[in-house]
């Protein structure tokens, strides 16, 4: 019976830029998407300021 164990590392470089390159993007991505929250907000209210309801929540596509 041969018994094999679990093959132990020691975290290399590209490990450790993996983890940190992981959490840098997520990072950004919440930033950016508050950014967008954030504009939408303001837009809405100088809008709603001047009688219109919603600018962000009412494109109009045209051809």
């Amino acid at each position: 019976m041969v018994v094999k164990t679990q093959d132990v590392r020691t975290p290399c470089y590209s490990d450790i830029y993996n983890i940190i390159n992981n959490y840098t993007n997520t990072y950004y991505l919440y930033t950016l998407l508050f950014a967008k929250l954030y504009a939408e907000n303001v837009i809405n209210k100088a809008f709603h300021k001047h009688g219109v309801a919603s600018f962000t929540g009412a494109w109009i596509e045209t051809n």
